[in-house]
């Protein structure tokens, strides 16, 4: 709903306000109140409301203004722009998934998630996937993961990263790295203890939700007992994809270390 004022919605009590990210959450009587506000101005330029499942909503936008003249259309992207990740997270937290700060790929219909912080190497390895037959880049910045029976699924999400490719492609999530520089090409297979802490750190996390939270553990500890993980240290070149693909073919759970020979300096 377009209006050039946000009408007052009543609420119960604040559940977590972001002062530096601008936005606020509040519980109501049916459910929730979603506020953000303008990086610029401060002021609130959009509410939004939804019922106890984030299942259901609606969203209300105040009129964009140029010139003094208030513009006739509204731009998706507008919305999608931290209103539309906050509910992502927040309806997620049921129990439906994870949002994760990692790359995805799609290889010959596999899907792979590689986790980094930022400066890890997630659009330097999306830019060596770019023109491989059978490749699809799903996202190099926010990822969705969702259930799929035993397994999980791997999404992209429309916020792209420093590749600046993004794509709506679903593929069953075949295997995990956790990205980190080497001097070489070299896969490092550790217990499922020492990376869920490294996967928390790259997940977008719902705080302010006790139950939510004790949803997403449970989660992460499913997707890391589920599908093999292991740590990836490699260097900007193309021979990390077919590496990566020879890993893949090997399909192997050995606590050894597997290195492509070091690259010359």
């Amino acid at each position: 709903t377009l209006s050039s004022g946000l009408p007052t919605l009543p609420v119960q009590d604040l559940l977590f306000e972001a002062k530096e990210n601008r936005w606020s959450l509040y519980r109501t009587d049916c459910g929730y109140l979603l506020e953000t506000h303008d990086t610029k101005t401060g002021a609130i330029n959009r509410r939004a409301v939804f019922d106890q499942q984030w299942s259901t909503g609606e969203v209300y936008l105040r009129t964009r203004r140029r010139n003094g003249h208030s513009l006739p259309t509204w731009d998706p992207a507008i919305v999608l722009r931290h209103l539309g990740e906050l509910v992502l997270v927040n309806a997620l937290a049921r129990g439906r998934g994870l949002l994760v700060h990692a790359l995805a790929v799609s290889d010959q219909g596999r899907g792979l998630l590689f986790v980094g912080h930022s400066g890890a190497g997630k659009s330097t390895l999306a830019n060596l996937y770019k023109g491989r037959p059978g490749v699809t880049i799903l996202g190099d910045e926010r990822i969705l993961l969702s259930r799929d029976g035993p397994g999980f699924l791997v999404s992209g999400t429309p916020w792209s990263g420093g590749a600046m490719t993004v794509s709506h492609t679903t593929v069953p999530l075949h295997r995990i790295f956790f990205l980190e520089h080497a001097s070489g090409n070299v896969v490092h297979t550790d217990p499922t203890g020492t990376l869920a802490p490294i996967l928390i750190q790259q997940l977008f996390l719902p705080y302010w939700d006790a139950n939510g939270m004790a949803c997403v553990l449970q989660l992460v500890d499913d997707l890391l007992q589920g599908v093999p993980a292991a740590r990836l240290g490699f260097v900007n070149d193309d021979r990390i994809v077919d590496f990566l693909r020879d890993q893949l073919a090997q399909r192997t759970d050995s606590r050894s270390v597997t290195e492509d020979p070091p690259h010359p300096t």
